[in-house]
């Protein structure tokens, strides 16, 4: 196995998240002024996921959610940010 497939198989996709867990919550906001978990605001219990480019994930154990944050072009003049809870499907 080379670095770089590695690297790739343990990236979480957008698209993944979709398919398989339940959209809880959608905001759109400048995610890098946010200070916490973007569903129930705890601070300090989360932890950060690897994700494709443009993307990043967190996960928070006290709400258990992962929250998807879809990253704006800044360069573009774009400073909100798309941010999507995710939870269980409950299937």
């Amino acid at each position: 196995m080379k670095v770089k497939q590695f690297v790739e198989d343990y990236e979480i996709k957008a698209e993944d998240l979709r398919k398989t867990f339940k959209l809880s919550k959608k905001l759109e906001i400048d995610s890098f002024r946010h200070k916490g978990c973007f569903n129930c605001g705890n601070i300090g219990n989360q932890h950060s996921l690897p994700s494709e480019p443009w993307t990043r994930v967190q996960y928070c154990w006290i709400c258990n959610h992962l929250n998807l944050v879809i990253e704006s072009d800044r360069m573009g003049g774009t400073y909100t940010d798309t941010i999507e809870c995710y939870t269980d499907s409950g299937t």
